[in-house]
C-alpha cells in the first residue's frame, strides 16, 4: 500500500506517480479485471507535419480536440491516451504476458482459478504498536491450502534481470509483510 500512500499524498501536490507504478497498476488490472489501461489515438486525428524530412504527429485541431472530449465522456476526465508506438512500447508486452500467464497450467491456477484478488489487511505490530497494512495482489485458494500471490513485473524472466528488479524495487522487503 505504499504506492496507495504516494499517490495519495503526492498527486495532491501535482506530482505524477513513478511510471513503474502506473506500470504495475495498469498489469494487474490487466491481469486480474481485463482491463486496459487507456485507449489508443487514432493517427486519423492528429495532426501531421513534417520536420526535417520526418513525419510528426501531434495533438492538436479539432479532430483531436473532438475525440479527446469524446474519449473522456465515454472513459473518465483521466483516461489515458496512446499514440501507437506508445502503445506498442507499453502496452502489447503486458497483454503478451497475460496470455503467456493465461496459458501457463500453474500460473493459471493461481491467477484465475478459486481465489480472491486485492484483499487488503491491517493489524498492529505486537512489538511496536504500529499499525500497518498491505494488499495481496491475490489469494488463491484452489489447493490444499491458501496461497498469497504476489504479481512482480521486471524487464526480463533471465534470472539475473529479475533478481535486478528485485533489489531495485526492493520486492525481496516487501515479503516481510506476507509472513
Amino acid at each position: 500500500l505504499f504506492e496507495e500512500e504516494w499517490v495519495k499524498g503526492n498527486r495532491d501536490r501535482g506530482e505524477e506517480e513513478p511510471s513503474y507504478f502506473r506500470f504495475g497498476h495498469d498489469f494487474e488490472r490487466l491481469i486480474f479485471y481485463d482491463e486496459l489501461p487507456g485507449v489508443v489515438i487514432p493517427q486519423s486525428v492528429l495532426s501531421r507535419s513534417n520536420r526535417d524530412g520526418k513525419i510528426i504527429y501531434s495533438k492538436r485541431g479539432a479532430a483531436w480536440n473532438n475525440w479527446k472530449a469524446e474519449q473522456q465522456r465515454e472513459h473518465g476526465e483521466n483516461v489515458r491516451m496512446f499514440k501507437f508506438d506508445e502503445w506498442q512500447k507499453d502496452i502489447i508486452p503486458q497483454l503478451t504476458a497475460r496470455d503467456k500467464l493465461k496459458a501457463h497450467e500453474k500460473a493459471n491456477a493461481l491467477l484465475y482459478g478459486k481465489g480472491e484478488p486485492h484483499i487488503a489487511l491491517r493489524w498492529e505490530d505486537e512489538e511496536t504498536g504500529i499499525p500497518c497494512k498491505c494488499q495481496l495482489d491475490m489469494l488463491s485458494t484452489g489447493g490444499a491450502m491458501p496461497i498469497i500471490v504476489d504479481l512482480k513485473t521486471a524487464h526480463t524472466v533471465d534470472p539475473s534481470g529479475f533478481n535486478k528488479a528485485v533489489a531495485n524495487f526492493g520486492y525481496h522487503i516487501q515479503a516481510y509483510w506476507y509472513r
